[in-house]
């Protein structure tokens, strides 16, 4: 089965210049174990810190120990 991704928090509204942590940490999969993570902004850590310069919405790929991926989106503004 493919994996459970998960971005906390899903979705911010925050000031311009503003850092935000997104972490992925809450991704899971029922049959086996997430392996690697890829986010948009080319990072491949658990987590990431996001400047909000602007609305912009983040995604990040998780991938599964059998080669299965799942998305998701967070939206900052």
């Amino acid at each position: 089965k493919a994996p459970i991704a998960n971005i906390s928090p899903a979705s911010q509204n925050v000031a311009a210049g503003t850092t935000v942590t997104l972490s992925a940490a809450g991704s899971s999969d029922e049959d086996g174990s997430i392996e690697s993570y890829l986010w948009s902004t080319g990072e491949t850590t658990s987590s990431i810190d996001v400047v909000v310069d602007v609305s912009k919405t983040i995604s990040v790929t998780v991938t599964d120990n059998e080669g299965a991926t799942a998305t998701a989106n967070a939206v900052l503004s």
